[in-house]
């Protein structure tokens, strides 16, 4: 959904351990930096420290074995030079 009529956005998420006037530092900077729409501060116990559920998807995506080459197609061929082949 737009924000001040912007359709796009970064999302930054940062997982910090610090200590309190510091935390005070990084809210007061987020709160004057115009190109900062909104901020949210989550304080936890313990650290998260589990990777996300994006970064597990792109793994196992990553993970997943390539697709087939169609029948009866030659795979294409890579060059590359080596510096023997000058």
């Amino acid at each position: 959904y737009p924000l001040n009529k912007v359709h796009k956005a970064h999302y930054v998420l940062m997982n910090i351990e610090c200590e309190l006037a510091t935390l005070r530092e990084l809210e007061s900077a987020f709160r004057f930096n115009d190109a900062v729409l909104r901020s949210l501060v989550i304080s936890r116990k313990h650290a998260v420290t589990s990777p996300s559920p994006l970064v597990k998807e792109s793994e196992e995506k990553s993970a997943a074995p390539a697709p087939a080459a169609p029948e009866g197609g030659e795979p294409e061929a890579t060059e590359s030079a080596s510096p023997d082949q000058a």
